[in-house]
Protein backbone atom coordinates (compact mmCIF):
# COMPACT_ATOMS: atom_id res chain seq x y z
CA UNK A 1 0.00 0.00 0.00
CA UNK A 2 2.83 2.40 0.89
CA UNK A 3 4.69 1.55 -2.34
CA UNK A 4 1.52 2.11 -4.37
CA UNK A 5 0.85 5.48 -2.75
CA UNK A 6 4.35 6.81 -3.32
CA UNK A 7 4.43 5.48 -6.88
CA UNK A 8 1.16 7.23 -7.64
CA UNK A 9 2.51 10.54 -6.36
CA UNK A 10 5.85 10.46 -8.12
CA UNK A 11 5.19 9.05 -11.58
CA UNK A 12 4.16 11.08 -14.60
CA UNK A 13 2.02 10.22 -17.59
CA UNK A 14 3.98 8.39 -20.28
CA UNK A 15 3.96 9.81 -23.80
CA UNK A 16 3.01 7.59 -26.75
CA UNK A 17 6.10 6.33 -28.55
CA UNK A 18 6.95 7.63 -32.01
CA UNK A 19 8.72 6.32 -35.08
CA UNK A 20 12.19 7.82 -35.27
CA UNK A 21 13.95 8.08 -38.64
CA UNK A 22 17.57 7.57 -39.59
CA UNK A 23 19.67 10.74 -39.75
CA UNK A 24 19.33 12.20 -43.24
CA UNK A 25 22.47 14.21 -43.96
CA UNK A 26 21.99 17.09 -46.42
CA UNK A 27 18.72 15.71 -47.87
CA UNK A 28 18.48 15.92 -51.68
CA UNK A 29 21.74 17.85 -51.87
CA UNK A 30 23.17 15.94 -54.82
CA UNK A 31 26.85 15.63 -55.67
CA UNK A 32 28.07 19.20 -55.21
CA UNK A 33 31.30 19.67 -53.27
CA UNK A 34 29.54 21.49 -50.43
CA UNK A 35 27.27 18.48 -49.88
CA UNK A 36 30.02 16.86 -47.82
CA UNK A 37 29.72 19.57 -45.15
CA UNK A 38 27.12 19.27 -42.34
CA UNK A 39 24.73 21.97 -43.59
CA UNK A 40 21.60 20.14 -42.46
CA UNK A 41 20.87 16.86 -40.70
CA UNK A 42 17.21 15.86 -40.53
CA UNK A 43 15.69 13.34 -38.10
CA UNK A 44 11.92 12.95 -37.84
CA UNK A 45 9.90 11.63 -34.90
CA UNK A 46 6.45 10.72 -36.24
CA UNK A 47 3.40 10.26 -34.03
CA UNK A 48 -0.30 9.73 -34.64
CA UNK A 49 -1.21 13.42 -34.75
CA UNK A 50 1.99 15.27 -35.66
CA UNK A 51 5.67 14.95 -36.49
CA UNK A 52 8.63 16.50 -34.68
CA UNK A 53 11.50 17.34 -37.03
CA UNK A 54 15.00 17.60 -35.58
CA UNK A 55 17.04 20.01 -37.71
CA UNK A 56 20.76 20.24 -36.95
CA UNK A 57 23.05 22.56 -38.90
CA UNK A 58 26.74 23.31 -38.30
CA UNK A 59 27.34 25.80 -41.10
CA UNK A 60 27.75 29.35 -39.83
CA UNK A 61 26.34 29.62 -36.32
CA UNK A 62 25.53 26.07 -35.11
CA UNK A 63 21.75 25.67 -34.84
CA UNK A 64 19.66 22.91 -33.30
CA UNK A 65 15.94 23.20 -33.96
CA UNK A 66 12.68 21.33 -33.44
CA UNK A 67 9.83 21.90 -35.89
CA UNK A 68 6.34 20.60 -35.12
CA UNK A 69 4.29 19.83 -38.23
CA UNK A 70 1.38 17.79 -39.49
CA UNK A 71 2.16 14.09 -39.82
CA UNK A 72 2.63 14.14 -43.59
CA UNK A 73 4.46 17.48 -43.88
CA UNK A 74 7.40 17.45 -46.29
CA UNK A 75 10.79 19.08 -45.82
CA UNK A 76 11.94 21.22 -48.75
CA UNK A 77 15.52 22.54 -49.02
CA UNK A 78 16.52 25.10 -51.63
CA UNK A 79 20.22 24.37 -51.71
CA UNK A 80 21.24 27.32 -53.85
CA UNK A 81 19.57 29.66 -51.35
CA UNK A 82 20.80 27.80 -48.27
CA UNK A 83 24.44 27.93 -49.37
CA UNK A 84 23.99 31.65 -50.07
CA UNK A 85 22.69 32.19 -46.51
CA UNK A 86 19.28 33.34 -47.75
CA UNK A 87 16.23 33.35 -45.51
CA UNK A 88 13.49 30.72 -45.71
CA UNK A 89 15.66 28.36 -47.73
CA UNK A 90 14.45 25.47 -45.52
CA UNK A 91 10.66 25.11 -45.47
CA UNK A 92 7.87 22.62 -44.81
CA UNK A 93 4.64 22.00 -46.68
CA UNK A 94 2.40 22.73 -44.87
CA UNK A 95 4.19 25.15 -42.53
CA UNK A 96 5.15 24.11 -38.98
CA UNK A 97 2.82 25.03 -36.15
CA UNK A 98 5.85 25.72 -33.95
CA UNK A 99 9.64 25.99 -34.24
CA UNK A 100 11.97 26.06 -31.25
CA UNK A 101 15.69 25.72 -30.72
CA UNK A 102 19.04 27.25 -29.88
CA UNK A 103 21.88 28.88 -31.79
CA UNK A 104 25.53 29.43 -30.82
CA UNK A 105 26.88 32.59 -32.51
CA UNK A 106 30.09 33.00 -30.50
CA UNK A 107 32.57 30.99 -28.46
CA UNK A 108 34.17 33.36 -25.96
CA UNK A 109 37.65 33.09 -24.46
CA UNK A 110 38.09 35.29 -21.41
CA UNK A 111 40.60 35.96 -18.65
CA UNK A 112 38.85 35.32 -15.32
CA UNK A 113 40.96 37.86 -13.44
CA UNK A 114 39.20 37.49 -10.10
CA UNK A 115 38.50 33.73 -10.39
CA UNK A 116 34.72 34.14 -10.23
CA UNK A 117 33.85 31.44 -12.74
CA UNK A 118 31.54 33.78 -14.66
CA UNK A 119 32.24 36.17 -17.49
CA UNK A 120 32.16 39.83 -16.52
CA UNK A 121 32.77 41.92 -19.63
CA UNK A 122 33.48 45.06 -17.61
CA UNK A 123 36.34 43.35 -15.73
CA UNK A 124 37.61 40.48 -17.88
CA UNK A 125 39.59 40.64 -21.11
CA UNK A 126 37.61 38.74 -23.74
CA UNK A 127 38.00 37.41 -27.26
CA UNK A 128 34.87 36.56 -29.24
CA UNK A 129 35.37 33.71 -31.71
CA UNK A 130 32.74 33.63 -34.43
CA UNK A 131 31.49 30.06 -34.61
CA UNK A 132 31.34 30.35 -38.39
CA UNK A 133 35.18 30.40 -38.36
CA UNK A 134 35.17 26.72 -37.40
CA UNK A 135 34.96 23.97 -40.02
CA UNK A 136 32.97 20.88 -39.05
CA UNK A 137 32.63 17.28 -40.08
CA UNK A 138 30.40 14.37 -39.07
CA UNK A 139 32.45 11.69 -37.33
CA UNK A 140 29.70 9.30 -36.22
CA UNK A 141 26.02 8.48 -36.70
CA UNK A 142 23.95 6.01 -34.68
CA UNK A 143 20.44 4.70 -35.11
CA UNK A 144 18.29 2.32 -33.07
CA UNK A 145 14.86 1.44 -34.46
CA UNK A 146 12.64 -0.18 -31.85
CA UNK A 147 8.97 -1.03 -31.66
CA UNK A 148 8.57 1.28 -28.67
CA UNK A 149 10.48 4.22 -30.11
CA UNK A 150 14.22 4.18 -30.60
CA UNK A 151 16.74 6.97 -31.07
CA UNK A 152 19.16 8.55 -33.53
CA UNK A 153 22.36 10.51 -32.95
CA UNK A 154 25.01 12.40 -34.90
CA UNK A 155 28.42 13.57 -33.65
CA UNK A 156 29.96 16.72 -35.13
CA UNK A 157 33.64 17.60 -34.66
CA UNK A 158 35.62 20.68 -35.61
CA UNK A 159 38.42 20.09 -38.12
CA UNK A 160 39.83 23.59 -38.66
CA UNK A 161 39.66 27.17 -37.45
CA UNK A 162 39.88 29.95 -40.03
CA UNK A 163 41.18 27.38 -42.49
CA UNK A 164 43.98 26.14 -40.24
CA UNK A 165 43.67 22.42 -39.38
CA UNK A 166 43.31 21.59 -35.71
CA UNK A 167 45.55 18.97 -34.05
CA UNK A 168 43.98 15.51 -33.84
CA UNK A 169 43.62 15.71 -30.06
CA UNK A 170 42.01 19.16 -30.17
CA UNK A 171 38.34 19.57 -30.91
CA UNK A 172 35.08 21.24 -30.19
CA UNK A 173 32.53 18.43 -30.39
CA UNK A 174 28.73 18.42 -30.38
CA UNK A 175 26.68 15.22 -30.21
CA UNK A 176 22.96 15.49 -30.94
CA UNK A 177 20.25 12.95 -30.08
CA UNK A 178 16.65 12.57 -31.20
CA UNK A 179 14.28 10.22 -29.37
CA UNK A 180 11.09 8.31 -30.08
CA UNK A 181 10.11 7.34 -26.53
CA UNK A 182 10.26 8.35 -22.87
CA UNK A 183 13.39 7.55 -20.95
CA UNK A 184 16.54 8.78 -19.30
CA UNK A 185 20.00 9.07 -20.79
CA UNK A 186 22.38 6.38 -19.58
CA UNK A 187 25.25 8.87 -19.38
CA UNK A 188 25.65 11.26 -16.46
CA UNK A 189 23.95 13.68 -15.83
CA UNK A 190 21.23 11.27 -17.03
CA UNK A 191 18.69 13.82 -18.25
CA UNK A 192 15.14 12.73 -18.99
CA UNK A 193 13.90 12.68 -22.57
CA UNK A 194 10.54 12.30 -24.32
CA UNK A 195 9.40 11.38 -27.86
CA UNK A 196 9.27 15.12 -28.61
CA UNK A 197 12.74 16.02 -27.37
CA UNK A 198 16.40 15.76 -28.22
CA UNK A 199 19.66 16.20 -26.35
CA UNK A 200 22.93 18.02 -26.95
CA UNK A 201 26.31 17.01 -25.52
CA UNK A 202 28.94 19.74 -25.85
CA UNK A 203 32.63 18.94 -25.42
CA UNK A 204 35.65 21.27 -25.39
CA UNK A 205 38.66 18.96 -25.46
CA UNK A 206 42.21 20.34 -25.38
CA UNK A 207 40.89 23.51 -26.97
CA UNK A 208 44.00 25.52 -26.16
CA UNK A 209 44.25 28.32 -28.72
CA UNK A 210 46.60 31.27 -28.96
CA UNK A 211 44.82 33.62 -31.30
CA UNK A 212 45.37 37.00 -32.84
CA UNK A 213 43.17 38.74 -35.35
CA UNK A 214 45.41 37.55 -38.20
CA UNK A 215 46.81 34.17 -37.30
CA UNK A 216 46.23 31.08 -35.20
CA UNK A 217 48.67 29.01 -33.23
CA UNK A 218 47.50 25.78 -31.64
CA UNK A 219 49.27 24.65 -28.48
CA UNK A 220 48.24 21.18 -27.36
CA UNK A 221 50.53 21.08 -24.35
CA UNK A 222 49.29 21.68 -20.83
CA UNK A 223 50.27 25.33 -20.81
CA UNK A 224 49.03 27.63 -18.08
CA UNK A 225 48.51 30.66 -20.30
CA UNK A 226 46.23 30.83 -23.33
CA UNK A 227 46.29 33.80 -25.68
CA UNK A 228 48.20 35.64 -22.96
CA UNK A 229 45.42 34.96 -20.45
CA UNK A 230 46.77 33.54 -17.19
CA UNK A 231 43.28 32.59 -15.98
CA UNK A 232 41.60 31.38 -19.19
CA UNK A 233 38.04 30.15 -19.31
CA UNK A 234 35.55 29.43 -22.07
CA UNK A 235 32.05 30.81 -22.37
CA UNK A 236 29.39 30.31 -25.02
CA UNK A 237 26.87 32.80 -26.29
CA UNK A 238 23.50 31.11 -26.71
CA UNK A 239 20.41 32.44 -28.45
CA UNK A 240 17.08 30.69 -27.82
CA UNK A 241 14.52 31.08 -30.60
CA UNK A 242 10.81 30.28 -30.74
CA UNK A 243 8.22 30.97 -33.41
CA UNK A 244 5.72 31.92 -30.70
CA UNK A 245 4.58 35.52 -31.25
CA UNK A 246 5.79 38.09 -28.77
CA UNK A 247 3.18 39.46 -26.38
CA UNK A 248 4.19 43.06 -25.71
CA UNK A 249 3.71 44.87 -22.39
CA UNK A 250 4.11 41.80 -20.19
CA UNK A 251 5.12 41.83 -16.55
CA UNK A 252 8.54 40.44 -15.64
CA UNK A 253 7.10 37.12 -14.44
CA UNK A 254 5.24 36.68 -17.74
CA UNK A 255 8.15 37.10 -20.14
CA UNK A 256 7.99 34.96 -23.27
CA UNK A 257 11.14 32.98 -22.40
CA UNK A 258 12.01 32.45 -18.74
CA UNK A 259 14.84 30.84 -16.80
CA UNK A 260 14.06 29.06 -13.54
CA UNK A 261 15.49 26.44 -11.20
CA UNK A 262 13.84 23.62 -9.29
CA UNK A 263 15.13 21.46 -6.45
CA UNK A 264 15.47 17.72 -7.00
CA UNK A 265 14.47 15.24 -4.34
CA UNK A 266 17.63 13.17 -4.71
CA UNK A 267 20.96 13.11 -6.55
CA UNK A 268 20.78 9.50 -7.72
CA UNK A 269 21.24 10.36 -11.41
CA UNK A 270 23.72 13.22 -10.96
CA UNK A 271 25.74 12.68 -7.76
CA UNK A 272 26.10 15.87 -5.77
CA UNK A 273 23.62 17.85 -7.90
CA UNK A 274 20.21 18.58 -6.36
CA UNK A 275 18.92 21.14 -8.84
CA UNK A 276 17.41 21.14 -12.30
CA UNK A 277 17.50 24.26 -14.49
CA UNK A 278 15.00 25.05 -17.23
CA UNK A 279 14.43 27.67 -19.88
CA UNK A 280 10.83 27.62 -21.12
CA UNK A 281 8.58 29.51 -23.51
CA UNK A 282 5.19 30.81 -22.44
CA UNK A 283 3.21 28.11 -24.28
CA UNK A 284 5.33 25.42 -22.64
CA UNK A 285 4.64 26.84 -19.18
CA UNK A 286 0.92 27.13 -19.95
CA UNK A 287 0.79 23.37 -20.73
CA UNK A 288 -0.94 23.97 -24.06
CA UNK A 289 0.77 21.09 -25.85
CA UNK A 290 3.18 23.36 -27.68
CA UNK A 291 6.04 25.70 -26.88
CA UNK A 292 9.59 24.62 -26.17
CA UNK A 293 12.10 24.15 -23.38
CA UNK A 294 15.73 23.59 -22.49
CA UNK A 295 16.47 21.48 -19.43
CA UNK A 296 19.81 20.72 -17.80
CA UNK A 297 21.56 19.95 -14.56
CA UNK A 298 23.69 22.90 -13.37
CA UNK A 299 26.87 20.87 -13.74
CA UNK A 300 29.64 20.45 -16.28
CA UNK A 301 32.51 17.99 -16.05
CA UNK A 302 36.28 18.31 -16.31
CA UNK A 303 36.91 14.70 -17.37
CA UNK A 304 35.21 12.05 -19.45
CA UNK A 305 34.60 9.93 -16.32
CA UNK A 306 32.15 12.59 -15.07
CA UNK A 307 32.98 11.90 -11.46
CA UNK A 308 31.63 14.16 -8.71
CA UNK A 309 35.22 15.21 -7.99
CA UNK A 310 35.51 16.50 -11.57
CA UNK A 311 32.26 18.46 -11.49
CA UNK A 312 32.07 22.20 -11.95
CA UNK A 313 29.20 24.60 -12.47
CA UNK A 314 28.10 26.39 -15.65
CA UNK A 315 26.66 29.84 -15.00
CA UNK A 316 24.12 31.63 -17.17
CA UNK A 317 23.76 35.37 -17.44
CA UNK A 318 20.34 36.99 -17.10
CA UNK A 319 18.24 36.50 -20.23
CA UNK A 320 18.38 39.56 -22.46
CA UNK A 321 17.01 40.73 -25.81
CA UNK A 322 19.00 39.93 -28.92
CA UNK A 323 22.14 42.12 -28.99
CA UNK A 324 22.89 43.86 -32.29
CA UNK A 325 26.36 42.28 -32.80
CA UNK A 326 24.67 38.87 -32.93
CA UNK A 327 22.47 39.77 -35.89
CA UNK A 328 25.15 39.20 -38.53
CA UNK A 329 26.26 35.68 -37.44
CA UNK A 330 22.62 34.65 -36.98
CA UNK A 331 22.00 35.42 -40.65
CA UNK A 332 24.47 32.63 -41.42
CA UNK A 333 22.57 29.98 -39.48
CA UNK A 334 20.03 27.24 -40.02
CA UNK A 335 17.67 29.13 -37.72
CA UNK A 336 17.65 32.03 -40.20
CA UNK A 337 17.09 29.59 -43.07
CA UNK A 338 13.96 28.32 -41.29
CA UNK A 339 12.55 31.46 -39.60
CA UNK A 340 13.91 34.25 -41.80
CA UNK A 341 13.82 37.98 -41.12
CA UNK A 342 11.05 37.54 -38.53
CA UNK A 343 13.86 36.77 -36.10
CA UNK A 344 14.93 40.42 -36.19
CA UNK A 345 11.59 42.21 -36.48
CA UNK A 346 10.50 41.80 -32.86
CA UNK A 347 7.65 39.43 -33.71
CA UNK A 348 9.13 36.15 -32.43
CA UNK A 349 10.24 35.09 -28.95
CA UNK A 350 14.02 35.30 -28.68
CA UNK A 351 16.41 35.53 -25.76
CA UNK A 352 20.18 35.72 -25.50
CA UNK A 353 22.45 34.60 -22.68
CA UNK A 354 26.05 33.62 -22.04
CA UNK A 355 27.01 30.27 -20.51
CA UNK A 356 30.29 30.46 -18.55
CA UNK A 357 32.05 27.21 -17.68
CA UNK A 358 33.94 26.82 -14.43
CA UNK A 359 33.81 27.85 -10.81
CA UNK A 360 36.17 29.53 -8.34
CA UNK A 361 39.15 27.43 -7.37
CA UNK A 362 38.91 24.82 -10.15
CA UNK A 363 42.23 25.82 -11.74
CA UNK A 364 40.69 27.40 -14.87
CA UNK A 365 40.29 25.62 -18.21
CA UNK A 366 43.96 24.74 -18.66
CA UNK A 367 43.94 22.72 -15.43
CA UNK A 368 42.06 19.90 -17.20
CA UNK A 369 41.73 21.05 -20.84
CA UNK A 370 38.32 19.38 -20.79
CA UNK A 371 34.78 20.65 -20.34
CA UNK A 372 31.51 18.87 -21.14
CA UNK A 373 27.94 20.12 -20.79
CA UNK A 374 24.64 18.38 -21.57
CA UNK A 375 21.26 20.00 -22.22
CA UNK A 376 17.89 18.62 -23.33
CA UNK A 377 15.95 20.43 -26.09
CA UNK A 378 12.24 19.67 -26.24
CA UNK A 379 8.87 20.54 -27.69
CA UNK A 380 5.90 20.97 -25.35
CA UNK A 381 6.08 20.68 -21.58
CA UNK A 382 9.36 19.81 -19.87
CA UNK A 383 9.38 16.42 -18.09
CA UNK A 384 9.06 16.53 -14.32
CA UNK A 385 11.58 14.78 -12.09
CA UNK A 386 10.24 12.10 -9.74
CA UNK A 387 11.55 9.31 -7.54
CA UNK A 388 13.13 6.35 -9.30
CA UNK A 389 11.92 2.81 -8.56
CA UNK A 390 14.91 2.18 -6.31
CA UNK A 391 14.28 5.33 -4.28
CA UNK A 392 10.59 4.42 -4.01
CA UNK A 393 11.50 0.97 -2.67
CA UNK A 394 13.99 2.43 -0.17
CA UNK A 395 11.45 4.99 1.08
CA UNK A 396 8.74 2.35 1.23
CA UNK A 397 10.91 0.06 3.30
CA UNK A 398 12.00 2.92 5.54
CA UNK A 399 8.40 3.99 6.16
CA UNK A 400 6.62 0.69 5.74
CA UNK A 401 8.64 -1.56 8.05
CA UNK A 402 8.30 0.68 11.14
CA UNK A 403 4.61 1.14 10.30
CA UNK A 404 4.07 -2.62 10.05
CA UNK A 405 5.91 -3.16 13.35
CA UNK A 406 3.76 -0.47 14.97
CA UNK A 407 0.51 -2.01 13.65
CA UNK A 408 1.47 -5.59 14.52
CA UNK A 409 2.77 -4.54 17.93
CA UNK A 410 -0.41 -2.57 18.68
CA UNK A 411 -2.60 -5.48 17.59
CA UNK A 412 -0.64 -7.90 19.78
CA UNK A 413 -0.92 -5.64 22.84
CA UNK A 414 -4.64 -5.20 22.19
CA UNK A 415 -5.07 -8.97 21.85
CA UNK A 416 -3.25 -9.64 25.14
CA UNK A 417 -5.34 -7.02 26.90
CA UNK A 418 -8.61 -8.49 25.61
CA UNK A 419 -7.61 -11.98 26.77
CA UNK A 420 -6.92 -10.77 30.30
CA UNK A 421 -10.13 -8.78 30.78
CA UNK A 422 -12.60 -11.80 30.96
CA UNK A 423 -10.51 -13.49 33.65
CA UNK A 424 -10.58 -10.34 35.75
CA UNK A 425 -14.38 -10.22 35.53
CA UNK A 426 -14.63 -13.86 36.54
CA UNK A 427 -12.60 -13.27 39.70
CA UNK A 428 -15.14 -10.72 40.89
Amino acid sequence: MVVLAITTITTTTAHPSRKISKPDINPDCGSEDFCTDPWLVHVSSSGQNDTIHHLWGLHGSPSFLLAKTQVAAKLDVNWSKLTADEELSVTFQPEPSHVFGLVFPYLILYNDTNDKGQLNRSEDATLNLNMSDFSWTIVDTEYANRTNGGWASVTFNTTAFRGTPLPNDTNLSIKMFGYGNDGRSWKIPKLMYTPTSGQMELLLHRLVLNITEEDLEMTSDDSISMNGYVNPRWALQMVVVSSEPVVHGQEEDEKDIQLHQSTSLDDENSPGVFHLDEMTTKQSRDHKGSGGYLQWRPVSYLSDEKDINDATEPKLDTLAPLPKPVTLPLRASLAYAVLGEKMFQGDLSLASTTVSFGQPGDGFYTESNFTSWTVAVGEGQAPVEGFSTMIIVVISLGVGIPLIIFIVGGAFIGYRKCRREPSLLGDD
